[in-house]
């Protein structure tokens, strides 16, 4: 299986997660990780699965992470998980205690 874990993140917290689900997603699995900005339509092509770690504020995914989404789903994209949800302490972070656990743990259940 072929899988992109594609990431948005301002303080690094995002990032951390990403490289974290990234790396348990190995195995059989084909991985690439890329920050969301440098996605490419080649990229896409012959993945199996797609992870998109994005910060929220205000409640609410980046602009640009909207948009991304939007064109997979036009494009017959689908959810396959339910979306993880990971803490950081303030604006900025650092992340909270065991969050990067808790990445672990869902990036497992995912990645089957």
């Amino acid at each position: 299986m072929k899988a992109l874990v594609a990431f948005h993140s301002l303080f690094g917290n995002t990032k951390q997660l990403a490289e974290v689900i990234a790396a348990q997603f190995g195995g059989e699995t084909s991985v690439s990780l890329k920050p969301l900005q440098q996605v490419t339509p080649a990229d896409l092509q012959g993945i199996a699965l797609f992870v998109l770690g994005t910060p929220t504020h205000k409640l609410t995914i980046p602009a640009a992470a909207g948009q991304f989404l939007s064109r997979l789903r036009r494009l017959g994209g689908k959810p396959a998980a339910s979306a993880g949800v990971f803490w950081v302490e303030g604006m900025q972070g650092p992340l909270a205690s065991g969050e990067l656990e808790l990445a672990n743990a869902w990036a497992r259940t995912t990645g089957q």
